[in-house]
């Protein structure tokens, strides 16, 4: 369905891996793609990892990941149904894991990662009497066969393409916690990925930057994006998808996380728009955070961000309308003008008997939203073009009738007090869920959705698809790099051997991968 009102969510923990495997393995081996998520102990400072150099953030980097810990892995696999079948609705399957992990070895807690964990609902209780434990690095001989290593390892080599968001910091977790000890340098870490991506790897913050150039690039505004995006294509009968969700095998332990659209929106009428917005905060719709938090009197919600956006579209487009048709009034008035001193008997045409449209009964230009400023240069939107930019804070909606009165009130008594509170009413909402399974979901089901975009559309039965990844090939084994005009391109340099570690260790996965699959057949 286009319009999914909740995702469903299977935890596992150290109490249900073993019913869990079979599902969790499957679903992997099954998909088309999948989309990864990690939670983090911390992430050191944040100064290093935006270093100008990049070998100055990957030696960071592996400090970082041998000092810290990952708390919990989001799995979320897609696949489609009747994948030669290019239907208007594009139907996939999506099935979501949220893994609770627990270094097994001395590591750093940040008090800023778990206060933003708790504030977003994150259960350290379960993690730390639930989580699979692990340790880092290379395989230990008494490692279990079932693990959260193994699971890594299994994504790794099964070859599917591999969609992660703002992915470097991941990446660098993922292969140094549950594949091998971090390479010592970074072109050797580079040449390891190339080989164990053989999928493709595809980063949706560089997606959203570089393909799509939205507005902002964080998680939750691109998911919120194209779920609304994609419910208007499907309202209007162009290409978009829909989920289905699979029953879950342990009902026991399952998280459903709402992530309905409003109803404001699903049931919009642009001939009734009143136009009255709240104020939305410009440093939280544009990086996804405030640094005054809960004492922002402006509004975090993500609906209201971008249905402020969707309304200065509109107005933009209806100034630019509204030029070329009083463009074209004009250039048909002087072209009347200029065949009437050509008559040889005198006689003139007037504007009044030409047949073009009357701008008089064209809409009114709207009025600049006030409040506007220009975008801050952080990273989420440091390759976004500005030149088109949306202005988001806008115009507050004008008094009720009572205001008149209450504005003949002396200043200083009640009524005046009463009045001020009421004509600017303050509007906070922080909408979503922030956990590994959720967010491992919110990157698939964007990346889902690109490719539906880019997909062209046949209408009918039995016609050849492309590629899954060849649609946007040109995205392929791109992470986004903050503060840098380019994306990193993740290809092995000429110079650069793979690690001795990594050839080992995949050599290993290829040969067993082999070996099973001689059995089934």
């Amino acid at each position: 369905m286009a319009d999914f009102k909740a995702v469903t969510v299977q935890d596992v923990h150290t109490d249900n891996l073993e019913a869990s495997w079979t599902a969790l393995t499957q679903a992997v081996n099954d998909s088309e793609f999948i989309a990864l998520d990690l939670e983090l102990s911390g992430l050191g400072l944040r100064k290093k990892l935006n270093s100008f150099s990049i070998e100055d953030r990957y030696k960071h980097l592996t400090s970082v990941v041998q000092s810290r810990a990952v708390i919990a892995v989001g799995v979320a696999c897609f696949r489609r149904l009747n994948p030669a079948q290019d239907d208007v609705g594009q139907r996939w399957i999506a099935q979501t894991f949220d893994v609770s992990t627990l270094c097994s070895e001395e590591y750093t807690v940040e008090p800023g990662s778990v206060k933003f964990l708790v504030d977003h609902g994150f259960d350290f209780n379960r993690q730390y009497a639930k989580g699979l434990p692990y340790r880092r690095g290379r395989d230990k001989e008494d490692e279990a066969p079932k693990s959260v290593r193994s699971l890594i390892s299994e994504i790794f080599s099964c070859g599917r393409p591999i969609i992660m968001h703002n992915a470097l910091v991941d990446l660098a977790f993922l292969y140094g916690s549950f594949y091998a000890d971090l390479p010592t340098s970074f072109d050797r870490f580079i040449a390891d990925l190339t080989v164990i991506f053989s999928g493709g790897l595809y980063d949706t913050k560089c997606l959203a930057e570089y393909h799509l150039r939205l507005q902002a690039s964080y998680l939750p505004y691109i998911f919120r994006y194209s779920q609304r995006r994609n419910f208007k294509d499907s309202v209007a009968g162009r290409p978009h998808i829909s989920l289905l969700f699979l029953s879950p095998i342990l009902t026991a332990n399952i998280d459903t996380i709402k992530c309905k659209l409003r109803s404001s929106f699903t049931n919009f009428n642009e001939a009734q728009d009143t136009g009255k917005r709240p104020k939305v905060c410009r440093l939280f719709a544009t990086h996804g955070f405030c640094t005054e938090a809960s004492a922002c009197e402006l509004s975090h919600d993500l609906d209201e961000i971008l249905d402020a956006e969707d309304a200065a579209t509109v107005s933009a487009k209806r100034r630019k309308r509204r030029s070329k048709l009083s463009g074209a009034a004009k250039a048909g008035e002087g072209a009347s003008a200029e065949a009437g001193k050509e008559l040889s008997d005198g006689e003139l045409v007037t504007s009044s008997e030409d047949d073009g449209t009357d701008v008089s009964d064209s809409e009114p230009a709207p009025k600049k939203p006030c409040g506007a400023s220009p975008r801050s240069n952080g990273e989420a939107t440091s390759n976004v073009s500005t030149s088109a930019q949306a202005p988001l804070a806008t115009t507050p909606p004008p008094a009720s009738a009572a205001a008149p009165a209450a504005a003949t009130a002396a200043p200083g008594t009640a009524a005046a007090a009463a009045s001020a509170s009421t004509s600017k009413p303050i509007r906070k909402w922080c909408t979503g869920s922030h956990r590994a399974g959720f967010d491992a979901f919110m990157t698939g089901f964007f990346f889902a959705w690109c490719l539906r975009q880019n997909s062209p559309y046949a209408g009918s039965v039995g016609g050849e698809q492309e590629s899954l990844c060849a649609q946007i090939a040109q995205h392929c084994n791109k992470v986004s790099l903050g503060g840098k005009p380019q994306p990193l391109h993740l290809v092995k340099s000429h110079f650069a051997k793979t690690s001795v570690q990594h050839g080992l260790k995949w050599n290993k996965l290829m040969q067993r991968r082999h070996s099973a699959a001689r059995l089934e057949n």
